[in-house]
This record gives structure tokens, sequence and C-alpha cells, in this order.
């Protein structure tokens, strides 16, 4: 296997580690909202944060997909959109 190929293996791992992570974060976020009950406006600041943190994994597990998208465009000589 080439230096290329080994380095471009090492990344697709790691973004996709990374990204496995938020993944499951964000599910277990999705669980636990699930179950909260936003009856009384003090429970709503709780609930707003926990969709935030929702958002920011979602956020970077589309960065973690965009980053492997163009790790592989530019080794298929596909220029990034």
């Amino acid at each position: 296997m080439s230096q290329d190929s080994e380095i471009k293996k090492a990344a697709q791992q790691t973004f996709c580690h990374l990204a496995v992570n938020c993944l499951n974060d964000t599910i277990k976020y999705f669980e636990s909202i699930k179950r909260t009950k936003v009856i009384h406006p003090r429970d709503r600041q709780p609930y707003l944060e926990q969709l935030k943190v929702i958002e920011e994994n979602l956020l970077m597990i589309n960065n973690q997909v965009r980053a492997l998208k163009l790790l592989y465009r530019e080794s298929c000589g596909i220029k990034s959109r």
C-alpha cells in the first residue's frame, strides 16, 4: 500500500470515528428529549440547549461527510462543489 493510500485510510478512519461518536451522542440526546416534558416555561431552556447540542452534532457529522467526500474527490480528480 502506498503512503498516500495509508494516509487516506487513516483519515477515513478518523473522520468516520468522529462521525460515529457524534451520531451516538446525538441519538442519546434525541432519546433524552423524547422523554422530556416541556410543559412549564422553566423546562424550555434545558430543552432548547439539548436541541442546540443536537444541531451542533449534526453539523459536525455533516462536516465529516464533506471531508470524506473531499478526500476521495481529490484522488479521483473530481472538482468539489
